[in-house]
């Protein structure tokens, strides 16, 4: 489709002719319209540039509109073009943001004669700014000097907030990525595929330098058997090595991996995290307690004998307030948070409480209590609870000595911890705590799934084995029956009605038991194929893209079709927005609940099948409605358990449908509920991200 506009220049030299074509727009020039210029007669090119529905303009090198169309006028916040023309005598002063740009478009015009698509501010008449793009070309007189500008403006700034917007959003991602503590990597045997600005920093290897190396050079010859061994076992847990950097300064760092999917296949992820600090922490708080004690011994011979060693005192003094002047220092600066407590004892000598004397910034950064908050008060109140945290585990290490580490989760915080706790003194105590909530909750997660492949092992073991058990059991019926027919065909021949007689009953038999047998192996058989099935779901490599859910969800009632029309059920499908997801593993999930529709319909009244959706927030909600028998409430959480089926002498199938739903949902950041009443019918509602745009 192409529409043409006209507009004539105020001399008898040309007309400028807009031509759009799709989505390209062409500008032309012709000479005057006279009556035999092939166009219909009376036809009045003002009124067809005046209509036009974009902004055509006219206007003189000196800074004036000679002519506009009322897109123009309204483009600029006037009521009509005459207002425009009228109220704007200068171009470059009231109408552009920086008036050099008016200049440089009269430079270019005069250079090249026409400009297309040039990006630059104007303002309008309220003042507001907006971002435009000019097409024009200039109208020359007989002796090629410019008398006008034609050409039009398009309004721009809707494109120019998205741009900005997706700058905005490129620069958030690439900060939260690279404001990860520690150094993050994704490597494939050991060769790092990609990592953050954390790993540059702790190592000293430029990001460029990093890609592609094998990640092993990271690590110090003395610990480098050990961590390949790690990799090699896929190890899972926390461990300590000796890293090297750049500039060939080893370093203790505390590793951690996954096994991840990564573009096809399987990777690890790691995190390097420098542990210097700690490390010095440590040893500071062990050295610390020792010249504490040193000191202290010093400090008490010195009173003793303070008349002979009187310099030798203030020297211990001096040496001690420099040590704990250096202490407080790295005390402030850890990252893990430091807290030094004094046991509150009862008049029976008992711990009951402990003071909060010193923290550092971190203890502010991670708990969000600050340290005038806390600072010299007991447990309880600081931390707001019934009792003091660990007082147990406090008290021990006060009053003997002894240090002690544990991991714990702290409900007031709601986060996970691996503390520390030492003692610097008697009934004294200091703790260094580590944040490992996110660590720890990744390995919950891990043992969740070792815990469903448990029980898939069991399920397996045990109905894998009853089939055959059946087999084994009318195999010895069958043997049995073959038995008793040699022995019938040994009797006299002339019995020939006895023999008859005698024969039909065990062939009855090895029929039956044949029967039996078949049963049992295609039992054995469907479980089979089902975990087969389950097992490829869960590895199949996923392929992310934008689905059409209308369109997907006609291949998967076509797919259905013959069992549809035989159960005599309607379907009834609204409008379904689209989201993002494995086109395979989606088909696969809707084939299962529509599946599942059609096998429990209610024989009562007529099946419905209604499949609608809608937009929640930045996901897409799918639901599979049908008017069946329902689900009792005491079977509702246990359908998305393997092998579960509400009624096996009903309908046939291994159990795994909805089992298959789960597993896919969970690897497509989605979720699956179901809303059921027994005898009304089932509600199965999808949940999977929205598609970019929507």
């Amino acid at each position: 489709m192409c529409k043409t506009f006209f507009s004539h220049s105020p001399s008898p030299v040309t007309f400028l002719i807009i031509t759009l074509k799709a989505d390209k727009i062409v500008m032309s020039q012709t000479s005057p319209l006279t009556d035999d210029s092939g166009f219909a007669p009376g036809i009045n090119i003002r009124e067809v540039l005046k209509t036009a529905p974009i902004s055509i303009f006219t206007s003189t090198p000196e800074g004036r509109y000679i002519s506009a169309n009322s897109a123009t006028a309204r483009m600029f916040g006037y009521d009509s073009p005459q207002e425009l023309m009228d109220s704007v005598t200068d171009i470059g002063s009231q109408q552009y943001v920086n008036p050099a740009d008016r200049l440089e478009f009269m430079r270019l015009m005069e250079e090249y004669g026409e400009l297309v698509n040039h990006e630059f501010q104007l303002r309008r008449r309220d003042g507001t700014i907006f971002w435009c793009s000019r097409t024009a070309q200039a109208v020359r007189d007989g002796n090629g000097r410019i008398i006008a500008y034609q050409g039009f403006y398009t309004d721009i700034s809707n494109r120019k907030r998205i741009e900005m917007d997706l700058r905005e959003s490129e620069a958030r991602f690439k900060a939260l990525h690279n404001a990860s503590f520690g150094g993050i990597a994704i490597h494939d045997q050991g060769v790092i595929l990609e990592c953050n600005q954390g790993l540059s920093e702790i190592t000293g290897f430029s990001l460029e330098e990093l890609i592609g190396m094998n990640g092993l050079l990271l690590i110090s010859e003395k610990t480098r058997e050990m961590v390949m061994g790690k990799i090699r076992t896929g190890y899972e847990k926390p461990y300590e090595a000796i890293g090297i950097r750049k500039n060939k300064e080893e370093y203790p760092i505390r590793l951690e991996a996954r096994n991840i999917p990564y573009k096809g296949k399987m990777v690890r992820v790691v995190e390097f995290r420098d542990i210097t600090e700690r490390k010095q922490a440590e040893q500071a708080l062990i050295l610390a307690k020792e010249q504490a004690e040193e000191q202290a011994r010093a400090a008490e011979l010195a009173k003793k004998q303070a008349q002979q060693a009187g310099e030798e005192t203030r020297r211990a003094l001096n040496a001690l307030r420099v040590s704990e002047e250096k202490l407080y220092a790295l005390f402030s600066s850890m990252t893990e948070v430091v807290v030094l407590h004094e046991l509150m004892l009862n008049e029976q000598g008992e711990p009951v409480n402990y003071l909060i004397n010193d923290c550092n910034e971190a203890f502010t950064r991670i708990t969000g209590l600050s340290k005038n908050d806390v600072q010299g008060k007991p447990a309880t109140e600081a931390y707001q609870s019934q009792t003091p945290p660990y007082l147990k585990e406090y008290s021990r290490v006060a009053l003997t000595g002894e240090p002690h580490r544990f991991e714990t989760y702290f409900a007031p915080m709601d986060k996970y911890f691996s503390i520390s706790a030492v003692c610097p003194s008697i009934g004294s105590f200091a703790t260094i705590a580590t944040d490992i909530t996110e660590i720890t909750r990744m390995q919950q997660m891990v043992s969740a799934k070792n815990k469903e492949l448990e029980q898939l092992v069991y399920v397996a073991s045990h109905d894998l084995r009853s089939p055959l058990v059946n087999v084994d059991g009318y195999g010895r019926e069958l043997e049995f029956a073959v038995e008793d027919l040699g022995k019938a065909l040994d009797w006299d021949h002339d019995s020939h009605a006895e023999l008859q007689a005698a024969v039909r009953t065990p062939l009855q038999d090895m029929k039956d038991a044949l029967h039996y047998i078949r049963t049992s192996t295609s039992q054995m058989d469907a479980l089979l194929k089902g975990l087969l099935k389950l097992s490829r779901s869960g590895r199949a490599p996923l392929n992310i893209s934008s689905l059409n859910m209308n369109e997907l969800m006609a291949r998967v009632i076509a797919a259905m079709e013959f069992q549809i029309e035989n159960s005599g059920v309607g379907i009834v499908m609204g409008d379904l927005p689209p989201c993002r997801g494995d086109e395979v593993q989606v088909t696969q999930v809707f084939s299962n609940l529509l599946g599942n529709a059609l096998k429990f319909l209610d024989p009562g009244r007529p099946g419905v099948i209604r499949i609608n959706g809608n937009v929640q927030d930045i996901r897409c909600e799918y639901c599979v409605e049908d008017n069946g028998i329902g689900i009792e409430a005491g079977h509702q959480k246990n359908i998305f358990e393997l092998f579960h089926r509400l009624d096996p002498k009903r309908s046939e199938g291994e159990g795994l449908g909805l089992t298959i739903v789960r597993q896919v949902m969970e690897r497509l950041d989605g979720t699956v509920r179901v809303e059921s009443e027994h005898g009304q019918g089932s509600r199965f509602i999808v949940s999977l991200p929205i598609a970019p745009g929507i």
